[in-house]
């Protein structure tokens, strides 16, 4: 990439797509001048013999197509797009890769079957995302990526995320048609900032997972988060609801007004008996009880209305005052 057009990255004006594409093309091209394996596929052409789309190249592992990230959601959303491999964007010269925006724009169908997806570099606002699955489980326990994505003021309409790895992910301000659930995934310096839809963190990958491959993605989650600096920032979230496994506490990011961390440790034999009956947590407690986990999150659903979110307000700084609530984890 000349300098001039690196330019236009670094400042991001109109010409910063079109000379990052360009820049995409090149090395591409080098890229395959020296690797006989790789076939172009040429033109093709439908029933009519007009030319339709299809796959750049193919060689004995599958079907590839080379595409910007900017691309990338029309190429998976093509008939042939959930399985065929996108390389990733090559890094120019300088090591920089530039974000790309989105804006009022619509996603719909994508489907990621195979679990070895990239989704990299993308900043969302007043988007909709309407049944698209990430990242569905599979037997030898592989796991799609988002990484260093930013998404605001869109809504998720229907959709899936499976046993992927979030990196880097800041999400504000959404919203969704039903409680968004999502399976088995880890998340890693993940922030949910503003008014953010009812959210559901399962330890299981899917229902209809075998043991085998379950226990495959325990013991990956395990272990990716006995390195991980932080989790998930909740701090500055209004969430309609939260639930979460597999996550221990001391990884979250809490507003400690408003949010806690119960600790199994805390339940003594008595602890029952000192909780009244109407304190809107107890479901929570009974639930993280019938878990393995050693303590979990509460967070006030501040997104909720003025009644219920007291209702739950009050009932997190009863459990404090027991002391069964603390501000962190162990």
């Amino acid at each position: 990439m000349s300098p001039g057009s690196y330019n236009h990255l670094v400042v991001r004006d109109g010409l910063a797509a079109a000379s990052y594409g360009k820049a995409v093309e090149r090395r591409a091209a080098q890229n395959l001048r020296n690797d006989p394996t790789l076939q172009h596929t040429g033109m093709a052409r439908g029933p009519n013999g007009q030319f339709i789309h299809s796959p750049d190249f193919v060689d004995a592992g599958g079907t590839y197509d080379v595409t910007t990230q900017a691309g990338l959601p029309s190429q998976l959303a093509r008939p042939y797009g959930p399985t065929t491999t996108h390389p990733p964007r090559p890094s120019n010269e300088y090591g920089i890769s530039a974000m790309i925006s989105y804006q009022n724009e619509t996603f719909s169908m994508i489907k990621d079957s195979r679990a070895d997806r990239v989704v990299a570099d993308i900043q969302l606002d007043g988007c909709v995302i309407d049944n698209c699955t990430l990242s569905y489980h599979q037997a030898n326990g592989s796991r799609s990526v988002v990484r260093n994505v930013k998404i605001s003021n869109s809504q998720f309409v229907g959709c899936q995320l499976g046993p992927a790895r979030l990196e880097d992910v800041e999400i504000t301000n959404c919203k969704a048609n039903d409680l968004v659930i999502v399976w088995g995934t880890i998340f890693s310096r993940v922030k949910l900032t503003g008014n953010i839809f009812p959210l559901k963190i399962n330890t299981i990958v899917e229902f209809s997972a075998g043991v085998q491959t379950q226990s495959l993605y325990d013991r990956s989650r395990e272990e990716f988060y006995r390195s991980v600096e932080w989790a998930l920032d909740l701090s500055e979230a209004r969430l309609m609801s939260f639930d979460s496994t597999g996550i221990p506490g001391r990884l979250f990011r809490l507003d400690p007004e408003t949010q806690g961390i119960v600790q199994r440790s805390n339940l003594d034999s008595g602890w029952e008996g000192r909780i009244p009956p109407s304190n809107p947590w107890l479901p929570w407690i009974y639930n993280m009880l019938s878990t393995t986990d050693e303590d979990f999150v509460l967070a006030t659903p501040l997104a909720k209305p003025k009644a219920q979110r007291e209702k739950y307000l009050a009932g997190l700084q009863e459990l404090k005052s027991f002391g069964f609530v603390g501000d962190t984890g162990s």
